[in-house]
């Protein structure tokens, strides 16, 4: 299920400020680039229910600038609004935010699934494919 939703742009229109889909936080990198995901362009956008997308701005004058990070879930819930705040962090270190909440982000994204087809042995699996007429 899918809902559209108004993009948040939080932070100082002096400043950057972005937000992407966020897929996946790499721990290996130490800037920006460790949040891997499609930036959102525009007001609005339609995405699918428990996507997360990850908020970036600051706030300050040009000379003390404090970056913030906020994590958000889609989530189906007419009451409260699409978008449901699960991740806030304030008053960052100015070009090492990243390394601030890198691993604290990384721990709520990089969540893996295990793939139900890990059940089925390899004879049962390509019983069902030919079955299927696949191959």
């Amino acid at each position: 299920m899918k809902k559209i939703i108004s993009v948040p742009r939080p932070g100082d229109s002096r400043f950057k400020k972005w937000t992407k889909i966020l897929n996946r936080t790499d721990r290996s990198k130490t800037n920006g680039y460790a949040f891997e995901g499609v930036f959102i362009n525009g007001s609005k956008a339609e995405l699918a229910v428990d996507t997360i997308i990850m908020c970036y701005g600051a706030y300050g004058s040009r000379k003390y600038q404090e970056p913030f990070v906020r994590l958000y879930r889609i989530v189906d819930d007419q009451e409260k609004g699409n978008l449901e705040l699960i991740y806030k962090k304030d008053k960052l270190s100015g070009q090492t935010w990243a390394l601030d909440v890198r691993d604290e982000i990384a721990a709520i994204v990089n969540v893996s699934t295990p793939n139900p087809l890990n059940e089925f042995s390899d004879d049962e699996l390509l019983a069902e494919v030919k079955r299927r007429g696949l191959i």
